[in-house]
């Protein structure tokens, strides 16, 4: 049977990103992970209208997603929150810990929310 590896992590109160940021992210995640990127997908999620609750334009949600040679791992914010989800689902082993320093040092959260599985 295969070992699955699995960690979620939610970030309140985040630094807002663009694509251009949240690939870089992804690119420094698989170098921490220590495995081979095989694809990515990356979506810049466009509001449904420009202008947002409060008048100002909106920024869009970004998704990053990444295919590596163990299984894979998303990125996905909602900018208009400060809010940013990492998932990361692996049959080999990592340092959970290494992956929070990685992502507080990036999205400068106010707080976290992690599971590991």
């Amino acid at each position: 049977m295969i070992e699955r590896h699995r960690m979620v992590i939610e970030g309140f109160g985040c630094r807002t990103r663009t694509l251009t940021d949240c690939s870089a992210f992804m690119t420094q995640l698989v170098r921490r992970l220590g495995t081979l990127e095989l694809g990515r997908i990356q979506i810049n999620v466009v509001p449904k209208t420009i202008l947002n609750s409060r008048g100002k334009f909106a920024v869009p949600g970004i998704s990053v997603l990444v295919e590596y040679l163990e299984s894979g791992a998303g990125l996905r914010t909602w900018p208009e929150e400060r809010f940013v989800t990492l998932d990361i689902f692996s049959c080999k082993e990592f340092d959970s810990q290494s992956i929070i320093v990685l992502f507080k040092g990036f999205f400068s959260p106010e707080k976290i929310r992690k599971a590991v599985f």
